[in-house]
């Protein structure tokens, strides 16, 4: 009786197959895999469901009957961008950063409620900006909520997450009932702390490794060894913010598995980059930050109409009110940055050097700083990651495939691959010609479903 009531079930509700799964068909266009091999010309990009089914030659993949087929001829498509290196609790606008400036009428707590309030736009900004996954590298408790609801919304970019930074210095214009930064104070610290935020499950844990004082070098040093050997005993990776040569190399001797910014006090040596190959560490460059920091402290930043069209609404112009301060309203960092040598010739210097060792490189952009704002500044950064001379293609790989590998995401995200997830941009410009392309948005896709489409 079981095994014919078992028949007739199994008669009244068929097994799914392919065919009902929902297809799109991308047709015509150059498809740059993400692979580093070479582009695919008039490629079929075929997309089931919320993954790649099929990617390649017109005439090598067959588009089933009822697929959705979009002609996209004379197009370009590459998979989603990954930016490295992201802060949520701050706007990029002129008020992100009170350590920067602080203007009174508009208070850093504030800046930081809005956007917890009302996170939205700066979520879509990366979708616009053909952004469909990010790290935020160190912030408030709160940021690992939106990280847990990030996978399946389609306002948002993927978000990976370390929450609250662990930091030598605690910059105390930047902590709001005790966030972001948790004092990483001595080795004791460091195992403490990695053991308060290990609950969350972080993708990345951070530290800002900055060292005020010379003679406060190996203390320092100490504490950060302890909480990356902390971290690496609960399975957790560590990135490490350390822009000073000595201090990046203790961080990789230590047992970093990222280096979250550029080296930028002097060139990296032959027994650095040799540690860093040997430790398969992960570089993000992030030079669009320092750059955006010295031209707005200089009155020179300038958004263009991609960079208000693909940020947080109003954040570009809030650089207008920098014309309007007096001299005596620019204090701190702020009046040194006005002053500062200008560092981006050692920082693409120092990029090259990295990416010709064979260290593995991950695009990435501090964006939420005063000056760079999210989503459109990956664009600013793949510029200027071809000034340093990497090639567009090159630099694309780092901002996908690498960007995939920061995240641990490798089996997903990064490249069209059948299997994959459909995040994939496509553009109107070939950025393997001129890697500014890649502003010439015209689709963009999340899981296999359009999050954003050019008017």
């Amino acid at each position: 009786m079981l095994p014919t009531l078992l028949a007739l079930l199994l008669q009244a509700s068929p097994p799914a197959t392919q065919a009902e799964t929902p297809v799109l068909a991308l047709v015509g266009a150059t498809a740059f895999d993400g692979t580093g091999g070479p582009p695919i010309p008039d490629a079929t990009v075929l997309v089931a469901g919320s993954r790649l089914r099929a990617v390649g030659p017109r005439g090598e993949v067959d588009v089933p009957a009822g697929a959705q087929v979009e002609e996209v001829a004379g197009k370009f498509v590459l998979p989603g961008l990954i930016d490295g290196h992201v802060h949520f609790f701050q706007s990029g606008g002129l008020y992100a950063r009170p350590d920067f400036l602080e203007v009174p009428d508009h208070p850093y707590a504030k800046t930081v409620a809005s956007i917890r309030e009302k996170p939205a736009p700066y979520l879509t900004s990366y979708l616009r900006a053909g952004v469909t996954s990010v790290v935020d590298v160190g912030g408030f408790s709160w940021i690992f909520d939106l990280r847990d609801r990030s996978e399946d919304d389609p306002g948002s970019p993927r978000i990976a997450a370390s929450g609250p930074l662990l930091g030598t210095y605690v910059a105390p214009k930047l902590q709001i009932d005790g966030e972001p930064i948790w004092d990483l104070r001595d080795e004791a610290a460091g195992r403490a702390l990695v053991e308060r935020l290990a609950p969350r499950k972080p993708d990345l844990v951070k530290i800002w490794f900055v060292v005020r004082q010379a003679d406060g070098f190996e203390a320092s040093r100490k504490a950060v060894a302890a909480a990356i050997e902390a971290a690496h005993g609960k399975g957790l990776r560590v990135g490490v913010h350390a822009t000073e040569l000595e201090t990046a190399r203790a961080a990789v001797s230590a047992g970093a598995d990222v280096l979250v910014h550029s080296v930028d006090d002097r060139p990296v040596d032959e027994a650095f980059l040799n540690l860093c190959r040997e430790r398969k560490v992960l570089y993000c460059p992030t030079i669009v930050v320092s750059e955006s920091y010295r031209r707005v402290a200089r009155g020179e930043w300038t958004a263009d109409a991609f960079d208000r069209a693909a940020s947080p609404e109003g954040e570009a112009d809030t650089f207008e009110r920098w014309k309007a301060l007096k001299p005596e309203e620019i204090r701190g960092w702020a009046q040194q940055m006005t002053r500062a040598r200008d560092r981006l010739p050692l920082l693409q210097a120092n990029l090259l050097a990295v990416h010709e060792a064979g260290i593995t490189v991950a695009a990435a952009t501090d964006a939420g700083n005063t000056g760079t704002l999210h989503g459109a500044s990956m664009h600013r950064e793949l510029a200027l990651m071809v000034g340093a001379g990497l090639t567009p293609a090159e630099a694309l790989v780092c901002a996908t495939r690498n960007g995939a590998i920061l995240m641990k995401r490798e089996k997903d995200l990064g490249t069209l691959e059948p299997g994959k997830l459909a995040d994939l941009v496509v553009l109107d410009g070939d950025p393997l010609a001129d890697v500014s392309n890649t502003k010439r948005i015209r689709l963009v896709l999340k899981g296999g479903k359009v999050v954003h489409r050019a008017p």
